[in-house]
């Protein structure tokens, strides 16, 4: 009996096994064949793929994609390719304008031992002459205390004005050194320059006085004369007290204020001149009424002349065209 129950039971154990063999296990894995990573499928398209171009010679063309977070590279530019020569840039030349010059460090020195020498002779002048010069610039703006003035000093220059008209001539030279600076003109030597200026300036003084001197001595207007030659003194004076402040503004200052008052001060000048003819006519009035041929000739020799024949000269000298 037991021997039956062994057998049946070992008979459908195997027929158990060979039905669970024929029928589908759901528990089973299926297997899934392994793509090939070569082959791309042309109409397949990764979203996050990285679109390159390729590094050639030319650019690729550029893929149309919709996709807003596609990464493009740029391709590396061709070295071999030739690089078009950019203009280099130019700098600028300092060109010297026609109102200023450049200065350099050896004429800065210069001018300023030049200016501070100015400084201090008309603070000397002025305080060891005070009352001279509160006398000088009434006779500059009254013809009757100039008559004054003419019978004080008796036909003879006393000391403090022969100073003051020296330093008329200093003044009167710095000015016209700084003229000159704006206009480009430069020597090999700044005292050279300002030696031909102070020349210049002392040189037509000289002649106008010698001149006057020789006429006071052919002819009988020595009275006349001698006032004549204390105007052009009194008037000096005065003028080179009035170019000290702008030689040193015209030195010191900026460059449209120096050429601004480079122009003032010839405006000075020449409206000092005009105010000393003005008063140098009541002197010759006299002479001038008869004698309109003698005066004619007095203002070609003394006057004019000499001035032109200076400047000639300086220009030469300088070699200003």
């Amino acid at each position: 009996m037991r021997r039956r129950l062994l057998l049946i039971f070992i008979f459908g154990a195997f027929q158990l096994l060979s039905w669970s063999q024929d029928t589908e296990n759901p528990f089973d894995l299926k297997h899934r064949d392994r793509p090939n990573i070569n082959a791309v499928d042309p109409e397949e398209k990764n979203p996050f793929d990285l679109e390159g171009k390729t590094i050639e010679n030319t650019p690729a063309p550029i893929n149309n994609s919709s996709n807003p977070f596609d990464l493009k590279r740029i391709a590396p530019t061709d070295h071999s390719t030739k690089i078009p020569k950019t203009t280099e840039a130019v700098a600028p030349k300092k060109t010297t304008s026609s109102n200023q010059s450049p200065i350099n460090s050896k004429n800065k020195n210069f001018l300023f031992w030049v200016i501070l020498s100015m400084m201090v002779l008309v603070t000397l002048l002025a305080t060891l002459f005070k009352s001279q010069l509160n006398g000088i610039y009434r006779a500059f703006l009254n013809d009757n205390m100039l008559k004054l003035k003419i019978r004080e000093q008796a036909g003879v220059i006393g000391l403090p004005y022969l100073l003051l008209y020296l330093f008329f001539f200093f003044s009167a030279s710095v000015f016209c050194y700084l003229l000159l600076q704006s206009r480009g003109v430069n020597l090999s030597s700044n005292i050279k320059l300002l030696g031909y200026c102070f020349a210049a300036i002392t040189g037509i003084f000289v002649i106008k006085h010698f001149v006057l001197s020789f006429l006071s001595y052919v002819f009988p207007i020595s009275k006349s004369i001698n006032q004549y030659n204390f105007t052009i003194i009194v008037f000096s004076i005065v003028l080179g007290i009035f170019l000290v402040p702008f030689n040193l503004v015209i030195a010191y200052g900026p460059e449209n204020l120096s050429s601004s008052l480079i122009f003032g001060a010839i405006l000075v000048i020449i409206l000092t001149y005009m105010f000393r003819a003005v008063r140098s006519l009541f002197i010759a009035s006299s002479y001038v009424a008869f004698h309109k041929f003698h005066f004619f000739m007095y203002l070609c020799t003394v006057e004019i002349a000499p001035v032109l024949i200076l400047v000639k000269i300086f220009f030469s000298q300088t070699g200003i065209q």
